[in-house]
Formats: structure tokens, C-alpha cells, sequence
């Protein structure tokens, strides 16, 4: 091929670029060539660490409170009522009536007046000494009958006579007030001052028994609720002690229900008095026996 000069020039020139690229490619510098990985090689593997992961606290389920009705308030137990008792008896001061069969008063107001004088520490009735005698019972069988507002006919004596011989072979005097007869319209009525007297007194009490006909004496009690040595009725009898100088029936500090003095039998059940042989005004309270006690619960109380 026949090149003009220009063109061989320009063709020289061309060849001469080729041979500086080629020798530029081959050198240790200039443009870098990719590294070839042996197949034998593993890659590097690249390990990514994940975060941490968060746990977020699983959030708690509503609580549903269930309103239950409020209970009911308990109720406030009754305080337990105060027990007061007090007894007199004393075994060494009975005495029996027997064998004087009506002299039941005389018989019951010597025992009345052993009980006092058998107190501790000191008695108040100077004017006695204790005895049980049956020399002493009748003596104080012929007093009570020469004082007493009830018929001469009639045997024993009355609540008068009963009365002024306690007052006199006690305490030196008919008229000394440390005895006095009561008398009442209802059974717990009689039955309360019964036992206030002798708490606040500290004495023995006649009861006019088998509606009028007997004697009798409560020397005990015992009570719940106020204290009768204050004078209150706020209290519950739970027993009464009585002691009967009749010694068949044996009723020596004999322990009875409030229920069974009451309406026991009929020779232990307090009833209202029934005799109407007491005419006379008695001269020491002006009162007539007949119409002050019949149909009362009739007492022989101490006052002071």
C-alpha cells in the first residue's frame, strides 16, 4: 500500500501512542490491577453484630377491684354485769324454835342478833350477848307478846312485836329505829329492799313467810348489776340465802333462784300477807297492823 508522506506520519503517530499505552500498562505504577483470589481462598466473611435488643417491659393488665359490699360492723358486746353478794350466816348463832312451836319470831329475831354480834370486826349491838338458849327465846317470846299490836288470843306475835323485841334486846330500847317493819305493794319491790337493807347495813332481814303465819331470815345475797349497798334497784337477784328456825323444814343459809322465792312452794315462796289479827295502833310508828300489812309483802328491815 502506497502511504502519501501526511498519511504515514499520521500512522506513526498512532503506533507511537499504541507502544506508550502498552508500556505504561505493564509497569509496576500507574493504574492498579485487581488482585486475583485463589479458589482455594475462602472469602473474608464480614460478621454484622446486631443491636442489642431492647425487651421492653410487658405492661401489667389493669387490675379490676371487685367492690365487695362493706361488712357489717360488729355489734359491741354488752359489758358483764358487776356480781355483788354478801352473807351473814353464822352456823355457831342458830338456834331452833323447837319446841315452842309458835314461837317462831323469838327463835329468828335470836339468830337475827347472833349474826350481828358474830360480825367482824366489831358488832353494834353492845346491849346482846350471843347466846341459844331456849331460856332466852322464850324470855323474848313473853316481850314480843307484851308489845305487839295483835290479839292476845291469837299465838306468837305479830310484825310489831317482832320488831320491838329486835330493837330492844339488841339495842337496849323499843325505840332505839335500828329495826323497822315495811311493807310493800309487789314481791321484786320487797324483795329489792330486802337485800338493799342488809347490804347497806350489813344486817340480817325478817321476812314475814308463809303469808304472815311465819318467820324467816334472809342473811345472803347474790345480785348482778348495781351495787344495793348504794341504795339503787338497777340489779338482777340471782339468790337469796335464808335460814328458818323451823328445824323440819331445815332451811339454813338455804340458797333459792329469785324465781323460786317468788313462787316455790309454800313454805319458802315470799307471798303477801294475809293475817287480819292485828287491830291494835302500834305506839312506836302509830300504824295498825291489819290494815298496814294485809295484802303487802311484809319485812323486818334494818334502817340504820
Amino acid at each position: 500500500m502506497n502511504l502519501d508522506k501526511s498519511s504515514r506520519l499520521r500512522l506513526g503517530g498512532l503506533l507511537l501512542i499504541a507502544a506508550l499505552i502498552v508500556l505504561a500498562c505493564g509497569s509496576g505504577t500507574g493504574l492498579v490491577q485487581p488482585s486475583k483470589v485463589s479458589p482455594t481462598t475462602s472469602p473474608t466473611t464480614t460478621t454484622f453484630v446486631s443491636p442489642p435488643t431492647t425487651t421492653l417491659p410487658t405492661p401489667k393488665a389493669s387490675l379490676t377491684i371487685s367492690q365487695s359490699p362493706a361488712p357489717s360492723p360488729r355489734p359491741t358486746p354488752a359489758p358483764t354485769p358487776s356480781t355483788y353478794s354478801e352473807n351473814l350466816y353464822s352456823a355457831g348463832g342458830v338456834r331452833y324454835q323447837n319446841p315452842d312451836m309458835t314461837a317462831c319470831t323469838a327463835a329468828a329475831a335470836m339468830m337475827m342478833l347472833n349474826f350481828v354480834a358474830a360480825k367482824s370486826p366489831t358488832p353494834d349491838n353492845e346491849s346482846w350477848s350471843p347466846t341459844t338458849s331456849y331460856t332466852t327465846q322464850e324470855s323474848i317470846m313473853t316481850y314480843e307478846r307484851a308489845h305487839m299490836t295483835m290479839l292476845i288470843t291469837s299465838a306468837g306475835t305479830d310484825a310489831h312485836g317482832w320488831r320491838n323485841a329486835l330493837n330492844y334486846y339488841g339495842w337496849g330500847n323499843i325505840n332505839a329505829g335500828v329495826y323497822a317493819d315495811e311493807a310493800f305493794g309487789s314481791y321484786t319491790s320487797a324483795a329489792k329492799a330486802a337485800i338493799i337493807a342488809l347490804a347497806r347495813t350489813g344486817k340480817p332481814v325478817g321476812i314475814l313467810a308463809w303469808a304472815g303465819k311465819h318467820a324467816q331470815i334472809l342473811n345472803g345475797f347474790v345480785v348482778t348489776g348495781a351495787n344495793p349497798a348504794t341504795g339503787s334497784t338497777a340489779f338482777t337477784i340471782q339468790t337469796v340465802y335464808i335460814t328458818d328456825p323451823l328445824a323440819s323444814d331445815g332451811y339454813r343459809n338455804y340458797g333459792i333462784t329469785n324465781a323460786t322465792w317468788q313462787s316455790g312452794g309454800s313454805h319458802i315462796a315470799f307471798v303477801p300477807y294475809r293475817e287480819t289479827d292485828s287491830p291494835y295502833t302500834d305506839p312506836i310508828d302509830g300504824q295498825v297492823g291489819k290494815t298496814e300489812w294485809y295484802n303487802k309483802w311484809v319485812i323486818i328491815a334494818p334502817i340504820s
